[in-house]
């Protein structure tokens, strides 16, 4: 993999110059917002990042990192048909 941590450097590099990472040390962020941001981050096991950081993050393991829809696949048009053949096929039988 390579990178400190799995992460490769140079892709780091070319997002983060070390004036806008002084900036964004500096500026810091809401304690109480990112303790809750983190800890969703560390109950999910998800990366804790931006918009950006998550697609990048994505496109290294290629994985979909962010949550899905919860609950069973939606059925195509042709599913539901065949389901409701088979229904049909079935009272027929009784």
């Amino acid at each position: 993999m390579g990178g400190i941590c799995g992460y490769k450097m140079d892709v780091w590099q070319e997002n983060w110059s070390p004036a806008a990472w002084r900036i964004a040390l500096t500026q810091g962020l809401d304690e109480a917002s990112f303790q809750a941001r983190l800890a969703e981050a560390t109950s999910t096991g998800r990366p804790l990042g931006d918009e950006a950081f998550m697609d990048l993050c994505e496109r290294e393991c290629g994985m979909v990192l962010r949550p899905q829809k919860r609950g069973p696949k939606a059925k195509s048009a042709g599913e539901e048909s065949a389901v409701l053949a088979l229904r049909a096929a079935n009272l027929e039988l009784w």
